[in-house]
């Protein structure tokens, strides 16, 4: 069961990319106009619509990507942090008790 589970998974990913690719190739077929912009004073060669459109997307995901990284790893750190700090407590914890227990004998 796990092995056709794992098939038709696979099988759903193959198709949900080529009708992404289809996708893709129809936008850049349909969005094949030259376009200058001017961005901050600067002219930024002719380049197609699509090709600025596909570039913007990838830009926006590689920063989505780097600040979801850094606040992961921000994370990361603060749980190690509290480790240490839980490790430290529950020493003292143990440290108070065998205290306590002297103290009764």
């Amino acid at each position: 069961m796990d092995k056709v589970f794992r098939a038709a998974t696979w099988l759903l990913y193959i198709v949900i990319t080529a009708v992404l690719l289809l996708l893709l190739v129809n936008f850049v077929e349909d969005n094949s106009q030259p376009v200058a912009l001017i961005i901050l004073g600067g002219k930024i060669p002719s380049l197609q619509i699509s090709t600025l459109v596909i570039g913007s997307f990838i830009i926006g995901a590689c920063a989505g990507l780097i600040s979801a990284a850094t606040l992961l790893v921000r994370h990361r750190l603060e749980r190690a942090s509290l480790k240490r700090k839980l490790k430290r407590r529950d020493a003292e914890i143990r440290r108070l008790r065998q205290q306590s227990l002297k103290g009764l004998s």
